[in-house]
């Protein structure tokens, strides 16, 4: 039994069209999240228990969103 394959489905590459995007989410990362993983990380240690959110971890998250839209 042969299986034909399409070779393009092999084809992991970002095509041309997707670059921008991948651009403005690694700006964002960098300008929006980067500053604030300090902080939202060192909250950890303050919840209640592991499976909670610190509040301002919710405030950090609802800023950075509002800030990708």
């Amino acid at each position: 039994m042969s299986v034909n394959l399409n070779p393009d489905l092999f084809q992991l590459a970002m095509s041309d069209e997707a670059q921008p995007l991948m651009d403005l989410v690694k700006k964002h990362c960098e300008e929006n999240v980067a500053p604030i993983q300090e902080e939202f990380y060192g909250l950890h240690s303050q919840k209640e228990d592991r499976w909670s959110w610190h509040p301002r971890q919710l405030e950090l998250l609802e800023e950075v969103k509002n800030k990708a839209r």
